[in-house]
């Protein structure tokens, strides 16, 4: 997954660029220009309104949660061990947790699907009152009524989860972003099926993006202590600067430091 492109779009071209109707519906900056000229840094909260925010499921079906989305003959059978473990074991108890916490807070949940199957059945069902949004595209707000839906709750902050991580979950978060809207990630409610681009996917949600645990998104409700916090992405969910530099010789190009480039800003 071509992650340096990604990485480009999301530092240089301002991929958080708000295209709301009014100020008032923007809250993110507009750039990492933006950045440089107000001192706030993308991904961070300025304001926190649980009754504005929603909890978006992206693309967790029986397709992409089973040995099915891991067909391709280049995943070992070790690695679709560890696919498994990580989807039932971690992925989907948190996403129940979340929504089951979500409703009881009477916070919207919406569950995003592609190709017309239904979220999977391990999941708890939709309510009637939630949304079930069938995407045509990668990203969720392409081609669908997702933003008129969510203005018209009031909703101004998006928790995102699903699969994959690098794929349709973070297009999803950069359309959201170019909608103006605030966005937390929730790192362990989310996964690829190239687990190792998991990560590498969280870092530059880092960019844009808060990026939390079920536990804490939990535990911190109504999170009134993430509010202008100085790194929306916290230290111990980052892999260190050491581990993270990468040779030139990489195949996949990958950042020599996550540091490093966000410093040249």
């Amino acid at each position: 997954f071509p992650y340096t492109t990604l990485f480009r779009s999301a530092c240089f071209c301002g991929v958080v660029e708000a295209q709301a109707d009014t100020p008032e519906q923007s809250i993110q900056p507009q750039s990492w220009l933006e950045y440089v000229r107000t001192g706030v840094r993308p991904g961070t909260i300025q304001k926190m309104d649980p009754s504005r925010c929603a909890l978006l499921i992206v693309d967790i079906q029986d397709a992409t949660t089973t040995d099915v989305a891991l067909k391709d003959k280049q995943f070992s059978d070790e690695h679709r061990r560890n696919h498994r473990q990580r989807m039932h074991e971690l992925v989907l108890p948190n996403l129940t947790k979340l929504i089951h916490f979500f409703r009881s807070k009477s916070m919207p949940v919406v569950y995003i699907c592609i190709g017309g199957e239904p979220p999977y059945h391990e999941l708890p069902s939709p309510l009637p009152k939630e949304k079930v949004l069938n995407k045509p595209r990668t990203g969720a707000f392409a081609a669908t009524d997702l933003d008129e839906y969510l203005r018209n709750k009031g909703v101004d902050t998006l928790f995102i989860t699903g699969t994959a991580t690098g794929a349709c979950v973070m297009i999803t978060g950069y359309g959201a972003c170019d909608h103006g809207y605030q966005l937390v990630l929730v790192d362990d409610a989310c996964i690829s099926q190239i687990l190792d681009s998991h990560d590498d996917a969280i870092e530059l949600f880092g960019l844009f993006a808060t990026v939390e645990t079920t536990e804490r998104v939990v535990a911190d409700y109504p999170w009134r202590d993430w509010i202008n916090r100085s790194d929306p992405t916290p230290a111990a969910m980052r892999r260190s600067i050491d581990e993270n530099i990468m040779t030139q010789t990489d195949p996949h190009f990958r950042l020599k430091s996550f540091k490093h480039c966000v410093g040249q800003l």
